[in-house]
């Protein structure tokens, strides 16, 4: 499980959006971003792990937020890792928010890889996603169904997106947190994740330091 990533770019390959970060346990991770880089600089990004029969690929965002919503384009069927992060490199979350609550699949479509049926699925699918992500809130549905703007909905969904993933996602931070410093003390990853999954899933939300003590005392 790989959700952030915190190291010093040490390879940039610009025409493929490719990325080499060096963590401070020596190994290095390559990234797909196209986050602002500066070689030898320290960057912070959040991860998506795709796993498929031909490739293992991180993507890498500046935000959670980002990394929520690609993540949300992939569970449409027929959008694969790359045509959501070209989606939301090209377009940016409120265009395709805004696509989405004004069904305007040709938006969608002007993207390469997204075709007229595939834009019309992403509208199908995903605003009955967003909608259920509010569904306990009164100012979104007010939004949703009174007469907003169409630009004040995709800001009013987009900060609520925003607010669900910093909550998935600090748990998220601590657990990485937790690896990283685990790795670096030369524990090998298959003692650290088994540890972490078993932790977090009876724990819950725990600081990196509370599951790094538990691991070095045996506590599991």
């Amino acid at each position: 499980m790989f959700s952030f990533i915190k190291g010093r770019v040490i390879h940039h390959h610009v025409t493929e959006n490719k990325i080499i970060i060096e963590t401070v346990s020596g190994i290095g991770y390559e990234v797909v971003t196209v986050a602002p880089v500066i070689l030898n600089q320290e960057i912070e990004l959040f991860l998506s792990y795709v796993f498929s029969e031909t490739a293992k690929t991180l993507f890498g965002f500046e935000t959670a937020e980002e990394k929520y919503f690609f993540e949300l384009l992939r569970k449409v069927n027929k959008v694969g890792p790359v045509s959501a992060f070209n989606l939301l490199t090209q377009l940016g979350i409120d265009v395709i928010i805004n696509a989405i609550l004004t069904e305007q699949a040709t938006i969608l479509s002007k993207v390469k890889g997204i075709g007229g049926s595939t834009s019309e699925k992403i509208i199908l699918d995903l605003k009955k996603k967003i909608s259920a992500i509010h569904k306990d809130s009164m100012k979104v549905s007010s939004a949703l169904n009174g007469d907003a703007d169409n630009n004040k909905k995709s800001k009013v969904l987009k900060k609520s997106i925003s607010e669900n993933a910093e909550k998935s996602f600090s748990l998220e931070k601590e657990y990485m947190d937790a690896f990283s410093a685990l790795e670096s003390l030369g524990y090998q990853t298959n003692e650290i994740i088994p540890f972490l999954k078993k932790w977090t899933g009876d724990h819950g939300q725990s600081k990196a330091q509370e599951m790094v003590e538990a691991f070095l005392k045996g506590n599991f």
